[in-house]
């Protein structure tokens, strides 16, 4: 963000995923979304992008054996109030262990 290191900005966020198509032996298609609230001292200097955050987006978990998945998605963020016109896609790449699976 303009004026501010990035690690500034943190926020607390409630999301979810939705599976449409469920789940296969390959992998899996997900869509995500949440909503959240900026905890940072630059945003009561409305130096940081906003208040309140928001976030969708969308990713595939490749299934790696039992337990185990790639995941590689794309992620718009949206800032609100505005104080700097700024907004991002980002694109997200992670390991994930999942618990409890045959």
């Amino acid at each position: 963000f303009p004026g501010a290191a990035s690690w500034c900005l943190a926020s607390v966020n409630v999301g979810g995923r939705l599976f449409p198509l469920g789940a296969s032996p390959t992998g899996e298609l997900y869509l995500l979304g949440g909503l959240g609230l900026n905890l940072t001292v630059l945003t009561l200097q409305n130096v940081a992008p906003g208040h309140y955050h928001g976030f969708v987006g969308m990713g595939y978990r490749f299934a790696m054996g039992a337990g185990n998945g790639l995941e590689l998605g794309a992620q718009y963020d949206y800032y609100s109030p505005q104080a700097n016109p700024l907004n991002g896609v980002s694109l997200k790449a992670g390991w994930t262990f999942l618990f409890n699976t045959k």
